[in-house]
């Protein structure tokens, strides 16, 4: 969903989606969310998955699949995903069975933003650079079960002066 009272419904169960550039879920007002079931979501080439941001409310169930949020190695940039992006975005992802992949991990990023990531169940999250949990705005990793991989560079709870994040390992 973009724009106020938008709203976006994606399930995926099978096949392959490969999306360029921003793919946002729940944008600007407007709410979305996505349903992982099985297949594989790609989002390649520059830019970020954005779930909830300015306004929006943005939510992704995964309960099996693959999802994989990379840039291009000639793109220059980073493919990551945010979780509540800027004033008021409020974005959640629940994984419980499948993969998550992305080059960083920001839950409740700049202005304000809202973020809750909970791992449960078989899932696998991979974040190959960073964790940024409260990287200016509130985030909460909620970890019951599954696994957790940090590649390369940093985990990070409240990132910045003022700033609470809170990782629960259960």
């Amino acid at each position: 969903g973009q724009n106020t009272g938008g709203q976006g419904l994606l399930n995926v169960s099978g096949g392959q989606m490969n999306v360029f550039n921003w793919l946002a879920i729940g944008r600007a007002g407007a709410t979305g969310t996505v349903n992982l079931g099985g297949g594989v979501l790609n989002k390649l080439g520059v830019n970020h998955t954005v779930v909830g941001s300015l306004g929006g409310i943005g939510t992704v169930t995964q309960t099996g699949g693959d999802f994989n949020s990379t840039a291009a190695a000639d793109a220059g940039g980073f493919g990551g995903i945010r979780l509540g992006e800027n004033a008021g975005g409020t974005g959640t992802w629940d994984i419980s069975g499948g993969t998550a992949s992305a080059d960083f991990i920001s839950v409740g990023w700049t202005g304000g933003g809202t973020g809750l990531l909970t791992i449960d169940g078989t899932a696998a999250v991979n974040a190959a650079f960073c964790l940024l949990v409260s990287e200016g705005g509130t985030g909460v990793v909620d970890h019951k079960g599954g696994g957790f991989t940090l590649g390369g560079q940093d985990s990070i709870i409240g990132f910045g002066a003022g700033l609470t994040g809170t990782y629960l390992m259960k």
